[in-house]
């Protein structure tokens, strides 16, 4: 049986206040302190950039993130791309809204996460509940 550590990083947009660069260099350093790549942390930050600042914060304004690294606990297994993966969770409040059910999403950047992730949507106690994974292998 593998066993699996989660790393986790967590900010929250309250009122539509959210300092953007901060953000991304917490971002950053959170990637660089488990090893990711450039361009998975790149990709971190296009992910939340799109979802958060271009889709979410014109529906909510109080917007909980996290995002959660999985990664196997053993060194030989850890060095395999197949068995990490990143997840980013978004709870936000407001009306029952999927991103990736809307009608007048169609700009590239958007295209491009809907192709490269699994996302999964629900609503549950009057929050929205979004989870994307990104698999290292599509990153």
């Amino acid at each position: 049986m593998e066993t699996y550590m989660n790393h986790t990083y967590e900010v929250k947009v309250v009122e539509g206040k959210f300092d953007f660069y901060l953000f991304f260099n917490q971002v950053e350093r959170f990637g660089r302190n488990l090893s990711l790549s450039l361009k998975e942390i790149n990709a971190l930050r296009l992910l939340t950039e799109e979802v958060v600042v271009n889709h979410l914060m014109k529906h909510s304004n109080n917007i909980t993130l996290t995002i959660i690294y999985r990664r196997p606990m053993d060194d030989d297994l850890a060095d395999s791309i197949e068995e990490k993966d990143i997840k980013v969770m978004f709870d936000y409040d407001g009306e029952r809204y999927n991103l990736f059910s809307a009608d007048d999403v169609d700009d590239l950047s958007f295209i491009l996460i809907k192709c490269l992730t699994q996302s999964e949507v629900f609503y549950y106690d009057e929050q929205n509940h979004l989870a994307i994974e990104m698999r290292q292998e599509k990153i």
